[in-house]
């Protein structure tokens, strides 16, 4: 377990991030015990502790399918499945070719507002062992592991920042008003946008930009 709290240079705004290995799969011993308390021990770790922001991600080999109850047991505290959200299709390991993900990625709920996709990066699981030697420095892009990396897009909020593009100003307002016509903004970010925090997109919100200009 190893816990990072980052911050973005151009906005200031930070998020956790929670890189983890919970113990292998194993037979004839304790191991499905065993990745409950590391699950547990991570979800109290962060719920106690602060490192920083609310903001929390949850990646890292768990060793676990999604129904299993490590994972499920991540959802039942409010985290949310960011693989089964946007690739649930997807895979990232393979076994007596049978796929699925041990690889995960889990946001809590304001976290998961400010991701923008998730998806695997399918180049080492479809790969027979033969074609690499792990002792060997000589790896390829392709199986250089047995398990395949994810990939998340991240688009930290900032109230009032429709257009993602750092800054808040009247491009901003002029981003929201598109959306309040027309329905159609782009880049748009329906999170930032609602600078009011209502839950709903109009003209409040573009008030609401206006004062965050005028009271910089």
């Amino acid at each position: 377990m190893r816990i990072q709290c980052f911050q973005e240079k151009l906005t200031g705004e930070k998020f956790v991030l929670s890189v983890n290995h919970f113990k292998a799969k194993g037979s004839g011993d304790d191991t499905d015990n065993t990745r409950m308390e590391n699950v547990t021990n991570l979800v109290n770790r962060l719920k106690n502790n602060n490192f920083g922001d609310e903001d929390v991600l949850i990646v890292g080999d768990l060793n676990n399918y999604s129904k299993e109850q490590p994972c499920q047991y991540l959802i039942a505290n409010g985290y949310i499945d960011q693989m089964m959200k946007y690739a649930p299709d997807g895979y990232s390991y393979c076994f007596d070719n049978l796929v699925g993900y041990l690889d995960h990625a889990f946001a809590n709920r304001s976290m998961s507002s400010q991701i923008t996709g998730a998806a695997p990066f399918n180049i080492n699981a479809d790969y027979s062992p033969n074609y690499y030697d792990f002792k060997s420095s000589n790896t390829t892009l392709h199986r250089y592991s047995d398990h395949d990396p994810l990939i998340i897009g991240i688009n930290l909020y900032v109230r009032g920042d429709a257009n993602c593009d750092g800054m808040v100003n009247v491009n901003d307002i002029t981003t929201i008003a598109s959306y309040i016509l027309d329905g159609i903004a782009n880049p748009w970010s329906e999170a930032n946008a609602d600078a009011n925090n209502d839950g709903v997109i109009n003209v409040n919100d573009i008030t609401a930009v206006a004062n965050i200009i005028l009271n910089r």
